[in-house]
């Protein structure tokens, strides 16, 4: 009772920091929605999550630094598969998938690119979520394993040990978001609604754990509310 007005003050803060107004405004304006799809509260928590650790670890304040290294290495790269070795490799591949593809600076310029992307992209999605999960009780790895084992294939997940199939659930956790974010013909590694709905309710208790802890409350405090909260 000691530290309400604590509490209060710290909240204020928060709600006043336009660091995270945007994860704000999504998160209230999507459990103040009386018609919802499943699927959209999935991807507004994972987008929510995602930009917490966006702007936590500093990305943003690295995007131009990253951007340079990607100019300057897609120009070495493009130098380099224009040589004798590289254009025969790279015709090749590229007349396969497409065959009215010709071999020019353009197109070579854009070959570089992805190769450069593809070196400096930031970590996959999965990893960062368990990044961040690591600070926030880690509640997403604990109920990993229950909402794996909750598959209607079982083949799935025959054999797996419970890191592989926390492991898993981090990375179909990404490859759903990317599924329902881009609308994606390719639904591999897409969970299923039913993990869909439990997996809603691991992250919303994740993103309360957050703004509880920008209050200032204690983790096993925390941890407490979540465990008697009922629509967790």
């Amino acid at each position: 009772e000691n530290s309400l007005p604590t509490y209060y003050l710290n909240w204020h803060k928060f709600y006043n920091d336009d660091t995270y107004a945007l994860l704000r405004r999504i998160y209230f304006s999507v459990n103040e929605k009386k018609d919802i799809f499943a699927e959209d509260v999935f991807v507004q928590y994972m987008r929510i999550l995602d930009g917490y650790h966006t702007r936590i670890s500093g990305d943003e304040e690295t995007k131009k630094r990253i951007n340079t290294a990607l100019k300057a290495s897609t120009k070495e790269i493009k130098r380099l598969i224009f040589t004798e070795e590289g254009r025969p490799l790279f015709e090749e591949a590229m007349k396969k998938a497409v065959p009215e593809w010709k071999y020019n600076s353009s197109h070579m310029g854009e070959i570089a690119g992805w190769i450069a992307a593809g070196y400096l992209a930031k970590t996959p999605l999965s990893y960062r979520l368990q990044e961040l999960d690591s600070m926030f009780l880690s509640i997403i790895r604990k109920n990993a394993v229950d909402i794996e084992k909750a598959t209607r294939n079982p083949q799935k997940i025959a054999g797996k040990t419970d890191e592989q199939l926390t492991q898993l659930y981090f990375k179909e956790l990404g490859d759903t978001r990317n599924y329902y974010s881009h609308y994606k013909l390719d639904n591999t590694g897409v969970l299923e609604f039913n993990q869909i709905m439990d997996s809603i309710n691991v992250l919303k208790a994740t993103i309360i754990s957050i703004f509880f802890s920008h209050m200032g409350i204690e983790k096993d405090l925390i941890r407490r509310i979540l465990e008697f909260d009922s629509e967790l």
